[in-house]
């Protein structure tokens, strides 16, 4: 810091079902509620406090509370009431350079303590390769927040975060794996100062090279409100 200390918090809120209607529409919230129970794996989407922590945590409370939760982050920021919600938080390396635990080595791991949903706090780097093969091996119903612009945006930038992992696939086999593993991504804002759910699409595999989606809700700027199709 150039000037000074700086110092950011984040703080937390109380408690996420508090906030159920501060999303827009609360029938969006129980769409997605009701897509995770039934197990199709939901990426959130979105740019930095626009809301992906709350609405993740808020969509995980709706789970039932025997279900195994396993969540994996950088830096703990999920906090559930579920009795079975275990979390991992990945480790850096000593001043020495030794210690450390990735999230990859996390989500290695993850798959040997039976879980029944992997929750991914943040995908960032390369472990959204690790991500995508444990969602296609099994854990529907999971769920992981990405910093993206849209919901395409979204799915693109997963792509490439699969390919930093240096696994030999290539392109199209690599968005594949994303169209087979990922089911539904909504894409949460801050506009006007309050958070929403701007878009919402489902996926259904490729058609070609493209992703074959069905657009649920699109939000405009202005007051338009587009739903293909209704609920």
């Amino acid at each position: 810091a150039v000037d000074g200390p700086l110092i950011s918090i984040r703080k937390a809120a109380q408690s996420p079902l508090a906030l159920r209607h501060s999303f827009g529409d609360v029938a969006w919230v129980e769409y997605l509620e009701g897509k995770l129970r039934d197990r199709q794996n939901i990426l959130v989407c979105g740019g930095t406090g626009s809301g992906k922590t709350t609405l993740a945590s808020l969509l995980l409370e709706s789970l039932p509370g025997h279900e195994r939760i396993l969540i994996l982050e950088e830096a703990r920021e999920l906090r559930l009431t579920r009795p079975h919600a275990l979390s991992l938080e990945a480790r850096p390396p000593s001043p020495d350079g030794l210690g450390e635990v990735t999230i990859r080595t996390l989500l290695k791991n993850a798959l040997r303590m039976r879980p029944d949903r992997i929750v991914l706090g943040e995908c960032r780097g390369p472990e959204a390769f690790e991500l995508l093969q444990a969602w296609n091996t099994g854990h529907g119903g999971s769920l992981s927040t990405l910093h993206a612009k849209g919901c395409l945006d979204g799915l693109r930038k997963l792509e490439t975060l699969a390919l930093m992992s240096g696994v030999p696939l290539t392109f199209h086999a690599m968005r594949e794996w994303v169209a087979s593993a990922v089911q539904v991504v909504v894409y949460v804002e801050r506009i006007a100062g309050q958070r929403k759910i701007r878009e919402i699409f489902e996926i259904q595999g490729l058609e070609g090279e493209v992703y074959r989606v069905t657009p649920k809700l699109r939000l405009a700027l202005g007051p338009r409100i587009c739903q293909f199709p209704s609920l």
